[in-house]
Formats: C-alpha cells, structure tokens, sequence
C-alpha cells in the first residue's frame, strides 16, 4: 500500500520534471526587457508569438560567440509569414523596427546577403532580438528554426 502512494505522490514530480527546466543566464549583460536571470523552460510549449521569449539550442552559426548547442533564450521579434530586412542598421520585421544597431567586428564574419534582401519567414522559423545593444540575436546569424527551439521561457521571479 505505502509502495502505492509513492508512486501516486512521485507522478507530479516527474511531469514537472519532464515538461519544464530552469535556465539560469550567468551573463554579467542581459538583454531582455525584464532582466531575469532565471528562466522556467517549457518543453511543451512550441507555438510562440511575437514578444514570447523562447529558449533554444545555439548551432554553427554563433560560432567562435557561442558554442554549439548552447541554451539560449530571445525574445520573438518575427514569426513565420513575416517580411525581415536589414535596413540602416535596423532589423525590420513588417516594415516595423525590432532591433537597432550592428557590431562591426561581428558584422565582417557574415555573409553580405544575410538580411539585406527582404526575406519572408517560412513555417518554423522566428526571429529574436534582445533589448540591449549588445545582444547577439538574429541579426548577426539568422532565425531560430523549428529543429532547435526548446520551448517558451518564462521570466523565474525572485
């Protein structure tokens, strides 16, 4: 009977378990609006909007920045069906600036035709940004596709 009730009392535990993790960004800057430094990530969750933070892996394109598969956490700027261009050192989603300003020395490691043609986002992908001037976002390496999104972050309060 006791051999019951723990596993009916351990069921709560691993569902959580299995559907959210906690992300913590040591960073000394932070880049989003609420500056958190502790994320509640859930897996389950695969359908952002715009101004969602989502968590996801990083690939070879954040490469010597970040390495491969590290977790990450933006803010959606761009969702799929949405017009993205770089114009004047501003990130335009629909005509409407998400992000300003680039860094030159990181600037110089892209390919020239990154953003500077409008491109329309395809289903599964999503442009994020952060809020701060120095975030490394989609402007320096293109958009989050479906296959490494993680799930919705949500701002750990403390």
């Amino acid at each position: 009977m006791a051999m019951g009730w723990v596993l009916i009392l351990s069921l709560p535990g691993v569902y959580l378990l299995q559907r959210f993790t906690l992300g913590i960004d040591a960073q000394d800057i932070r880049c989003l609006p609420d500056d958190s430094r502790a994320y509640w990530i859930d897996h389950w969750a695969h359908q952002p909007q715009r101004g969602d933070r989502i968590a996801f892996r990083s690939d070879h394109r954040m490469l010597p920045f970040f390495n491969v598969n590290t977790l990450m956490v933006k803010q959606v700027a761009g969702l799929p069906g949405d017009l993205v261009v770089l114009e004047n050192q501003q990130l335009k989603v629909n005509h409407i600036t998400a992000a300003e300003g680039l860094l030159k020395g990181v600037m110089s490691q892209l390919k020239s035709d990154d953003w500077t043609r409008p491109r329309r986002l395809k289903i599964g992908e999503w442009v994020v940004v952060g809020r701060h001037p120095l975030s490394f976002d989609s402007r320096y390496w293109g958009v989050v596709d479906e296959a490494h999104l993680v799930g919705i972050a949500h701002a750990f309060p403390y």
